[in-house]
């Protein structure tokens, strides 16, 4: 049921193999503005999806596999 409320670039992030990503990298891998890749990675975040982390100053989305 949690897909369901998904769009379909976090369909398509989480079908990647890609294990973790940054707010910057998620907008250029999706082209998206700042705002919508806050708010794809918050929602996959409340869904459980991803797991937030801290690189330096940066905070990295890791899967919750």
């Amino acid at each position: 049921k949690k897909e369901n409320s998904l769009n379909e670039r976090q369909k398509r992030f989480l079908a990647s193999s890609l294990e973790s990503i940054s707010l910057s990298d998620y907008r250029t891998r999706y082209e998206v503005s700042m705002p919508t890749a806050r708010r794809d990675i918050a929602g996959l975040e409340i869904l459980g999806f991803l797991k937030k982390s801290r690189q330096g100053k940066t905070f990295i989305y890791k899967a919750n596999r």
